[in-house]
C-alpha cells in the first residue's frame, strides 16, 4: 500500500465513520473487486492479530501488512470495527467505574513504586536530626498531641491527607489557598495537631509529586464538596504520571480511648 494511502487508513481508525467512508473510496476503484476476490480466499489475519492491531501492539511491519489487507477485505475491515467498539464500550465502562469509586477506596488503592520516608512522634518530645529517624509511633490516645515529620528528598509538592474507619477523608495539607505545597530538597515537613475521634485504626496519606498537581488558591476550604473534588482530581492526575514523579506513603497507626 502506498503510503499516502496507508497514512489516510491510520487517521480513518481513530473514527469508524472516517473508517467506513475510506473503505468506501476504495471499493470504488477499477482493481479492488479483483484484488477484493482474490483475498475473500484467504489467508486472513487471525482474530488475534487484529486484536492486537488495535490494541496498538503489533509492529509496524504487521500493521503494513494488515493495514493493506483491511483495504480490500470487508470480512477483516467489520471485525476491527467491532474489535474497536468492544474496547471504547470497556475503556468507558472501566472510566464509568472509576468515577463511582468512593474517594476513601481510591485512597487505599493509591500504591506508588516508591515509598516516603515518614515518621511521628508525640509533640511532648524533642526530637533532633542527630539522634536519627526516630521510630514510627503506632498508637495514639485520644487527645494526645501528634507531630507527623515527613523529610523530603527532592524538590517538589507534598499532599497530606487524612483517612479512618469512618470513611471520613480530610486534607492536611493544603488546609487553606495560602499553603504553598512545595518543598525543597533536604528540608522536612511537620505537621502537628491533636488525636481525635474516631477510636481505631486512622492514617495519614503523604504523596509527593514532581509537578504541582494541586492548586490550593482554587480550593473552597469552607465547602467539603469542593475539597473533596480537589482531592478526586488529585488522585486522577496521579495516573498520568510516570514512574518516579510521585511517591507516597501510607501511615498507619491506632487511636484508643484516653
Amino acid at each position: 500500500m502506498e503510503k499516502d494511502k496507508r497514512k489516510k487508513l491510520r487517521e480513518a481508525l481513530k473514527s469508524d465513520e472516517d473508517f467506513i467512508k475510506l473503505l468506501k473510496q476504495g471499493s470504488q476503484s477499477d482493481d479492488y473487486q479483483k484484488i477484493k476476490m482474490r483475498l475473500a480466499k484467504g489467508p486472513h489475519p487471525s482474530n488475534e492479530m487484529l486484536y492486537n492491531y488495535v490494541l496498538n501492539w503489533t509492529d509496524d511491519a504487521d500493521d503494513e501488512k494488515i493495514m493493506d489487507h483491511m483495504v480490500y477485505c470487508p470480512q477483516c475491515s467489520q471485525e476491527v470495527l467491532r474489535i474497536m467498539k468492544i474496547e471504547d464500550e470497556l475503556e468507558k465502562d472501566m472510566q464509568d467505574w472509576i468515577e463511582k469509586i468512593p474517594l476513601l477506596n481510591k485512597l487505599k488503592m493509591l500504591v506508588s513504586n516508591l515509598s516516603l520516608p515518614v515518621y511521628s512522634f508525640p509533640a511532648t518530645r524533642v526530637v533532633t536530626r542527630g539522634e536519627g529517624e526516630p521510630e514510627l509511633k503506632t498508637q495514639y490516645r485520644l487527645n494526645e498531641s501528634i507531630v507527623f515529620c515527613v523529610p523530603v528528598k527532592l524538590d517538589g509538592y507534598l499532599v497530606i491527607l487524612h483517612y479512618d474507619e469512618s470513611e471520613n477523608v480530610t486534607m492536611v495539607l493544603p488546609s487553606s489557598p495560602q499553603d504553598d505545597t512545595f518543598v525543597s530538597a533536604g528540608s522536612e515537613k511537620k505537621i502537628s495537631g491533636i488525636i481525635t475521634e474516631p477510636v481505631g485504626m486512622q492514617n495519614f496519606k503523604a504523596i509527593w509529586t514532581s509537578k504541582q498537581l494541586m492548586d490550593p488558591g482554587k480550593i473552597d476550604f469552607n465547602d467539603e464538596e469542593d475539597i473533596e473534588r480537589a482531592i478526586d482530581e488529585f488522585i486522577d492526575d496521579l495516573t498520568d504520571l510516570d514512574d518516579g514523579e510521585w511517591i507516597e506513603t501510607d501511615y498507619m497507626f491506632e487511636v484508643v480511648e484516653d
